[in-house]
């Protein structure tokens, strides 16, 4: 959908309004031809999907905070300690 592929399929007017009376049957047309695909299509869809699933896996950095130079110490200790635990997560 995302790269506009359409199929080769066509559908004849008098099906599509028996099977679905109150939608356009140009709409009900791009939707159906999505079924058959050259390889070239194929390929650019199957790359989409990975580049979808790429960017939804990541995980954001998260917030940061400046630290006032007076506590730097402290709070790089407790980072410290927070990495090297066992049971902090990875």
């Amino acid at each position: 959908m995302m790269c506009c592929h359409r199929g080769a399929v066509e559908l004849d007017e008098v099906t599509l309004n028996h099977l679905f009376p109150n939608l356009d049957p140009d709409l009900l047309r791009g939707i159906f031809r999505r079924s058959t695909y050259s390889d070239v299509q194929e390929e650019e869809a199957e790359i989409m999907a990975s580049v979808i699933l790429e960017r939804t896996n990541r995980r954001s950095p998260g917030p940061t905070w400046a630290v006032h130079p007076a506590t730097a110490e402290i709070v790089a200790r407790i980072e410290r300690s927070l990495k090297s635990s066992p049971t902090s997560a990875s």
